[in-house]
Formats: structure tokens, C-alpha cells, sequence
């Protein structure tokens, strides 16, 4: 719900066209086997897998979004691989895309289960958001008339 609430909690942003851009979420389906619990131990830099890991240094933020970090193997040339083109989780991702239109209802249907700014940034900047979002309207909420 956290990765769902980064893809609507704003409203959509215009694209060159004229058209706004929908969100998109990315669902990763892993088991607790593809977690490294030995974060100590990793260079990033000399990985020879792309690894999935819990950070042992939580923030409020990081906490409360229950974050979870990647580190990528390199290839040749020393760009990153994405996860998408890695042979252990390529094929357990799913893309979902949500339109832009349907933005607002998820705002409110969020907020309803707990997740909004105040709760995925617990500190007085999460709650001013909060409450300008809550008592008065995003551009993409105002009711037609």
C-alpha cells in the first residue's frame, strides 16, 4: 500500500502531449530466501548477484514506508542491472498501472486503510501535507460543476 500511495498521493503530473501520466506500481514476489542478512559483509561495489536487504539503520521514514533496499551487480561496462533483467527476480515482478483518473479515489480509499502522508512521513512536514490535503482539494479533486 506504501509503494501504492508514491504512485497516486499526488496528482498526475502533464506529459509533453498534453495527456497526464498514469502511476505505475511494480510488484516484486520473493520468498524470505532472497534476503541477504549478512548487509554487514556486502561491498556494494564487488556484488556478484544483485541482492535484496532490510536496512539495519531505520529512520522514521524508512520505518514507517518499511523499506527495503537493493544492491545491483554491475555489468560489463558498469552499468547497473535492473532487477527486471536479473535471471533470479526478472521473472517475479509485475507491473500495474494505474490510471490517472482513478488517482483521487485511491487517496481517499488510503487514507481510510491508514496510509497518507502523515503516516508514511511521521513528522511535521508528513502532517502539514496531510492537512492540506485534507482540508482543501488537489487540481484533481476539485468537483465539477
Amino acid at each position: 500500500m506504501i509503494a501504492l500511495w508514491f504512485a497516486v498521493g499526488k496528482p498526475a503530473k502533464r506529459k509533453d502531449d498534453g495527456d497526464f501520466s498514469n502511476g505505475t506500481v511494480y510488484i516484486l514476489n520473493i520468498d524470505i530466501n532472497a534476503f541477504n542478512a549478512d548487509i554487514q559483509s556486502i561491498d556494494p561495489l564487488l556484488v556478484d548477484a544483485t541482492t535484496i536487504f532490510r536496512s539495519t539503520v531505520v529512520s522514521r521514514r524508512i520505518s514507517s514506508q518499511d523499506g527495503l533496499f537493493t544492491v545491483h551487480k554491475l555489468g560489463v561496462t558498469g552499468e547497473m542491472i535492473s532487477l527486471e533483467k536479473t535471471p533470479t527476480f526478472g521473472k517475479k515482478i509485475t507491473k500495474v498501472v494505474i490510471p490517472h483518473t482513478m488517482f483521487p479515489d485511491f487517496r481517499k480509499q488510503l487514507d481510510v486503510l491508514g496510509v497518507n502522508c502523515s503516516t508514511t512521513f511521521p513528522d511535521i512536514d508528513g502532517l502539514c501535507r496531510h492537512l492540506q490535503w485534507r482540508y482543501a482539494y488537489y487540481k484533481d479533486e476539485i468537483p465539477q460543476k
